[in-house]
């Protein structure tokens, strides 16, 4: 008997919430019901998917594997079955595109102008949430593209293209900044700093590097919120490291000011990412001419803190 896709479902709403009881309520099924399709699964695979304890459930090995394959075999049907609707009506396709803080400050608004103007068949819709947080969207196969950072490697559900790398700054109350136009990162680590928790992308370059260099950071303030993070800088209550995008109206209004960090420069790499498996798009080579627009306009906006990446 073949998986169906109830039981995939059911199987990824388990993987997602680590609960049983709660992927039941989730799922409006009773729990026994869903517990038996669980089983069923396993059954019919010949290998444990979940191990089972006192606060829920977790993925085994072989369960990770198959919830990173679900999300493709699942977003190919819901495709299907969207372009089978579709036949003889309005072929106007949905592309959902993540992107990071920094881009959205950037060129948000320029991408969906100029999707409106280029590219008619295609409704976009743009998500902004951290590099983290798109990879978790792309794996599911919620979104269709992202510009995302520091593309994790153990993502075989997803796939992406290097397309520019971005130096990162240190940012300042502007009478805080330091008179030289370029600070060594090991003056940068003596500083108090605001950074975001120790899984951000940007907190671990920066504290491998300080690793590297037998130095250590010093974080006294730990926000996750970049509007919040602005907001202990500009008070002047610490510095922080931070990509040019997300303080840009404020360093160009007087409110914040940033200096370049040397020995070494700290680097962080772009890539357009988009689930592995997905069909090509109706508009594939109008979407993709719209994309290596907007890396063209974040390189004329970002100057000499960018360039293109290899491979």
């Amino acid at each position: 008997m073949p998986i169906n896709d109830r039981q995939l479902r059911y199987f990824v709403k388990v993987v997602e919430v680590g609960n049983m009881t709660k992927a039941a309520a989730l799922l409006h099924v009773a729990q026994p019901a869903l517990g038996i399709q669980i089983r069923q699964l396993e059954d019919l695979l010949g290998t444990p998917l979940f191990e089972r304890h006192s606060r829920g459930v977790s993925v085994t090995p072989a369960g990770q594997l198959l919830y990173d394959r679900a999300g493709v075999v699942l977003r190919l049907m819901e495709e299907a079955e969207a372009e089978l609707k579709t036949f003889g009506q309005d072929r106007r396709e949905t592309l959902t595109v993540g992107v990071t803080h920094s881009i959205m400050r950037l060129v948000g608004s320029a991408i969906l102008t100029a999707a409106r103007r280029d590219l008619p068949g295609v409704f976009l819709s743009l998500v902004e949430e951290p590099s983290i947080v798109l990879e978790g969207g792309l794996q599911r196969g919620e979104i269709d593209l992202a510009f995302t950072y520091e593309l994790s490697p153990d993502l075989p559900s997803v796939t992406g293209t290097p397309v520019m790398v971005e130096e990162l700054l240190l940012v300042t109350r502007p009478d805080q900044a330091p008179a030289a136009e370029t600070v060594a990162f090991a003056d940068v680590t003596a500083m108090e700093l605001v950074l975001a928790h120790g899984r951000d992308p940007i907190r671990r370059l920066v504290e491998r590097a300080a690793l590297e260099r037998g130095l250590s950071v010093k974080v006294d303030y730990e926000v996750q919120s970049l509007q919040a993070t602005r907001q202990v800088v500009q008070e002047g209550l610490a510095a922080s490291i931070l990509p040019y995008g997300t303080v840009a109206e404020e360093i160009a209004s007087g409110l914040l000011a940033a200096r370049r960090i040397s020995d070494p420069v700290l680097k962080r790499t772009l890539y357009l990412a988009r689930p592995v498996g997905r069909a090509a798009f109706l508009n594939e080579d109008g979407i993709m001419k719209l994309m290596r627009s907007v890396v063209k306009q974040l390189a004329v906006d970002l100057e000499h803190l960018a360039e293109r990446a290899e491979g």
